[in-house]
């Protein structure tokens, strides 16, 4: 799509710096432009694999939830404890309705002494959480935030450069405060790709602008580009979609994201009995990741039947031909009972019937070329 200008999608302060990269395509993101192809998705792909690259994020949005009690608001909303959380860690945190659907996915940070907030995927969660905040102590706002993604295998190499190794050196889900151009900014162990990197939360336009260009400035030894969150490298590292994998029709643990839920500890939560009771009386369906065979069969964009015994027992979400593996990358939900299938499946495509195979894993394990 082109970028036709409206006051409802919001434009970042590097939005020029993405259009002398050569863009090519945007979607939209919380009602702000995101990149997804600058040359093509195959050759973005490959080097996102080998070298590192800058994005612009700023459509992560982010809420802040503030007062005395806004944790217990926030935990309100998430089978994750967050009694864990701190100054130094962030947490992914499934956020749920009363009956244990998903509503968002976001990262929650901690910023001081009662004030956190959650960088969201594509949802209205702002307005989710106003419904619910009447009458509470607590403040809720969207603040002004500028996201940076440094993204790729030389990545650290690059961060260490800028930052110097206090910075390079935390680990993943870990949040760092730095100073950059004497302004504060916070630096995480995060990021949507398989390879990892960071994210870093710029409060001042002039100091987003200037540090964009240090990066350049220092990358050029690294192979730094300007780059996206790309669906290739998405699908192979397990990283699902809020509204494409999966959405409020799923529950966590149809979203396969049972790892990020505490169902055994007393914690308050609006959905968590709902999600015992699921875990108790079985899992309906359940999100895997597929290869499929043959050549390039293009994007998923309207789901894909998939197949076993002429009986429809699932749907393909996501789907990508990968130069690495040379076949199709999938992610999709299927029939629970008909998860652990070890033989072929069928998968519908505009193109034809083509033959699967299920995995547990997400398909970066099985690249052929060796991870830096």
């Amino acid at each position: 799509m082109k970028n036709i200008s409206s006051r409802r999608i919001s434009n970042t302060p590097f939005k020029l710096f993405v259009e002398n990269a050569g863009v090519k395509n945007y979607t939209i993101y919380n009602r702000t432009y995101l990149a997804t192809v600058f040359d093509t998705l195959e050759s973005d792909y490959l080097h996102l694999n080998e070298y590192v690259q800058i994005w612009d994020v700023c459509c992560q949005k982010q809420i802040e939830i503030s007062g005395n009690n806004a944790l217990d608001f926030i935990q309100k909303f998430t089978p994750r404890d967050l009694s864990v959380l701190n100054l130094d860690k962030c947490l992914y945190i499934p956020i749920v309705n009363q009956f244990g659907k998903i509503m968002n996915d976001p990262v929650i940070y901690k910023i001081e002494n009662n004030k956190y907030r959650l960088s969201m995927s594509d949802s209205d969660l702002y307005f989710f959480f106003q419904g619910f905040s009447l009458g509470l102590d607590i403040n809720l706002c969207i603040p002004e935030v500028y996201t940076i993604a440094i993204q790729g295998p030389k990545s650290e190499l690059l961060i260490r450069k800028v930052f110097g190794k206090n910075i390079s050196n935390i680990n993943n889900f870990q949040i760092k405060k730095t100073i950059f151009n004497d302004n504060e900014i916070l630096i995480s162990k995060t990021g949507f790709s398989s390879f990892g990197g960071y994210e870093i939360y710029i409060y001042n336009i002039e100091t987003s602008k200037n540090l964009w260009e240090k990066f350049f400035l220092l990358g050029k030894e690294f192979n730094l580009r300007v780059g996206c969150p790309n669906l290739i490298d998405r699908i192979e590292g397990g990283l699902l979609s809020y509204g494409n994998d999966m959405d409020f029709n799923d529950t966590v643990l149809e979203s396969g994201l049972e790892r990020f839920c505490d169902l055994n500890s007393d914690i308050n939560c609006i959905g968590i009995e709902s999600l015992r009771n699921e875990l108790k009386g079985g899992i309906k369906k359940i999100i895997k990741y597929f290869l499929i065979e043959g050549g390039n069969l293009g994007i998923c964009d309207k789901p894909w039947d998939i197949m076993h015994d002429k009986k429809k027992i699932g749907y393909i979400t996501s789907s990508a031909y990968s130069p690495s593996l040379k076949q199709n990358v999938s992610i999709g939900m299927i029939n629970f009972e008909f998860s652990q299938i070890k033989g072929k499946i069928e998968i519908v495509t505009p193109l034809g019937i083509y033959l699967s195979k299920i995995y547990s894993k997400p398909l970066k394990y099985l690249r052929n070329f060796r991870e830096a």
